[in-house]
């Protein structure tokens, strides 16, 4: 397993959380939240898919087989956060491409959007996009919220 941090949140120890739909954090959308004692929903697992994609799921939801989808925005779902959906059949918005950036980061693209420049962003609890929620978002080389590290759980 993984914690997934962006370089932008990385100091205030920020990880992404896979969330359960509906719940009342977002929605249900994932997000950025503390990790210093990571809960299960923050712990990633990369499971390969096929020409190089990932599915990414939760060690909290793995068991009801919930991949991690990245949505457009404002799509009628979540306005087009990022969120847990049935992975019985991948969708495209649930093959994710790790694109290495620099310095041990990584973008995260889906097959879905990829063709369209879309990037994970972790964005900041109570941001002006979303609530806080995590999104996809045009892929910006300078963007601290869109590099993210894999690290390692023991």
């Amino acid at each position: 397993y993984y914690t997934l941090q962006t370089k932008y949140l990385e100091s205030t120890n920020k990880c992404l959380e896979g969330n359960s739909q509906g719940s009342a954090v977002l929605g249900g959308a994932a997000f950025m939240s503390d990790c210093t004692a990571p809960a299960t929903g923050q712990l990633w697992k990369l499971v390969p898919a096929s020409d190089g994609y990932y599915t990414l799921q939760t060690k909290y939801l793995e068991s009801t087989n919930k991949c991690l989808e990245g949505n457009s925005q404002g799509s009628a779902v979540l306005g087009g956060a990022a969120f847990m959906s049935d992975c019985t059949a991948p969708a495209t918005g649930q093959l994710w491409k790790l694109v290495p950036a620099s310095d041990g980061y990584y973008t995260l693209q889906t097959k879905f959007l990829e063709s369209r420049k879309k990037c994970l962003d972790g964005n900041s609890q109570g941001g002006a996009v979303l609530g806080g929620a995590a999104f996809m978002n045009d892929c910006t080389a300078s963007a601290g919220s869109q590099l993210w590290k894999l690290v390692p759980v023991p």
